[in-house]
């Protein structure tokens, strides 16, 4: 196949959404033409992505990903207008390759803490794309204020890619910008003034003359040896990143969602069980009844588990719990990596985090054989509590609680405990644990709770009634997180007047890889919260 003939397979790959074979026919243009500066686009683009997911391979990827945008930022003066396109989407399609390029350099060199670079190349990425992206406004935002001297611009940028974020990041890059504009400027007066100003911009670069704010010097060189990290929204090399190997909780970096919005899916057949066959084009995603394009698709994700197994130990005393608790403990081992991490909790009148996230376990061993008898439920709080420590995991994020359903001394509310888990992104799994399922004394609004969350965040509700059915309900969690798939999409729209964004996946009735797609269910979260537009 000629090259021009592996440029337009590369194109019909891209447009219809294969990720894998995109990045394929890329690689075999680029061995035609070494210089193709779509396809060097593509490269440097896919491994930058692959950089923020963080891991062991991110610095590889980061660099890789350089390699592709300095090789195109090389090729980009000689590359000729195709005959098909005018010259203003031309210019456009330069200005886009070239903020792609300049991000992939930028990027690689704020990893190695070559700051000049970052911020030239960051500076030239931001300016070049045509929709505010906070992949290269927030790294720039990072460069600019850990530069000696600091550039106050980052204040800027740091604003404005915290109106692209979602969920925590919103609040935790703005209190990194405050705490450094503390720090440099000695107080926070006019901080409250350039955040309304930022925020009321219509661009994402600074007006021209701009300087922060007119305070005191910044401080001496000794002052700035007291100098906090930024928050580690970009993935950093390993030397700052190391996994947990034994009970001790590992140092997690935070982490800001970079419009990208993953969602993990279970797909089951009209019996129940899982169905992994499927394939990128046999799924919709719809985002506030709008259709998205799906940017990343993978099936029985590989990606680390977290999972905060809840006990709630008022259920039974005695031969029962112990069985109940030797169930746990087989889910546990069966579903465990050395990759995963599990954190223990207990609930009755408090919540108690009995380990850390920890893959060791002698460790989960030891947790559940100190789980002692309690006389209360504060079911809502462990839920809150549960996805607090969820939070700023990396990768999938699950909650398995084992309860009677019921609450009774909790002090955050059902609708708190809702919106954390929303915006931790984890996936809720609830065993309601009744000794008999027609019990007069059943908790039944406190079921009903549990079985809409777990809904709500793709996850499932069980009922158990004996240890066989406690056991069933172990191993079919354990099957859901084994055939899972990862859906990612880039939200069609930036910012929004809604707070909240409903998310709808469908299987194409259409689909070839399955016999009767009209069985099929889709589990996986209903919505997450955004950036509402100011």
């Amino acid at each position: 196949m000629n090259g021009e003939a592996l440029v337009k397979l590369m194109r019909a790959y891209q447009k219809a959404g294969n990720a894998s074979k995109t990045i394929e026919a890329a690689g075999r243009v680029l061995q035609a033409d070494p210089n193709n500066a779509p396809a060097l686009g593509l490269l440097a683009y896919y491994y930058r992505s692959l950089a923020f997911q963080g891991g062991a391979d991110a610095p590889k990827n980061a660099e890789l990903s350089a390699q592709y945008g300095q090789k195109g930022l090389d090729a980009l003066p000689n590359t000729p207008k195709p005959e098909e396109m005018n010259d203003a989407d031309f210019t456009k399609f330069h200005n886009e390759l070239t903020a792609i390029f300049d991000g992939a350099v930028g990027f690689n060199a704020l990893q190695k803490k070559d700051l000049a670079l970052a911020q030239k190349d960051l500076r030239e990425a931001v300016q070049d794309e045509s929709q505010p992206n906070i992949a290269d406004i927030y790294p720039l935002a990072t460069a600019d204020l850990e530069a000696k001297p600091m550039n106050p611009e980052g204040f800027w940028f740091a604003i404005k890619a915290a109106q692209l974020a979602q969920g925590q990041g919103q609040q935790q890059i703005l209190d990194y910008a405050r705490k450094e504009y503390v720090r440099h400027y000695g107080g926070e007066d006019g901080w409250a003034d350039l955040v309304k100003q930022a925020q009321g911009a219509q661009s994402v670069m600074p007006p021209a003359g701009f300087t922060g704010a007119a305070a005191p010097p910044p401080p001496s060189p000794a002052e700035l040896v007291k100098k906090p990290t930024a928050p580690n929204a970009v993935p950093r090399p390993p030397a700052t990143q190391h996994q947990a190997t034994s009970a001790e909780e590992p140092s997690t970096p935070i982490r800001v969602n970079l419009k990208l919005v993953n969602v993990f899916s279970t797909v089951t057949n009209a019996g129940g069980a899982p169905v992994s066959v499927l394939k990128q084009e046999d799924f919709q995603v719809y985002e506030d009844g709008k259709q998205q394009k799906i940017a990343v698709f993978q099936r029985e994700s590989e990606l680390p588990l977290s999972i905060v197994l809840a006990i709630d130990p008022s259920l039974s005393a005695g031969n029962d719990q112990k069985l109940e608790l030797e169930s746990a403990r087989r889910f546990a081992h069966a579903i465990l990596r050395p990759i995963d991490g599990i954190s223990l909790f207990q609930f009755s009148e408090v919540v108690d985090q009995l380990t850390p996230f920890t893959a060791n376990l002698r460790v989960i061993d030891k947790g559940i054989g100190h789980v002692h008898a309690g006389a209360a439920t504060a079911l809502y709080d462990t839920l809150y509590l549960g996805s607090e420590a969820l939070m700023e995991r990396r990768g999938r994020k699950v909650m398995v609680v084992i309860t009677d359903g019921g609450d009774t001394v909790s002090k955050s509310s059902y609708q708190e405990a809702v919106r954390e888990a929303q915006q931790a992104e984890v996936i809720l799994y609830s065993i309601i644990v009744v000794p008999i399922e027609s019990s007069a004394g059943r908790d039944i609004g406190g079921e009903h709770a549990l079985i809409q969350l777990s809904r709500d965040t793709g996850g499932k509700c069980f009922f158990a009634s004996s240890l066989e059915q406690l056991d069933a309900a172990f191993r079919q969690i354990s099957d859901a997180l084994r055939t899972q798939y990862l859906i990612a999409y880039y939200p069609s729209t930036g910012l929004s007047d809604s707070e909240y964004r409903r998310i709808e996946i469908k299987i194409d009735a259409a689909t070839k890889n399955y016999p009767d797609p009209s069985e099929l269910q889709v589990r996986h979260r209903m919505g997450y919260y955004a950036m509402p537009a100011k």
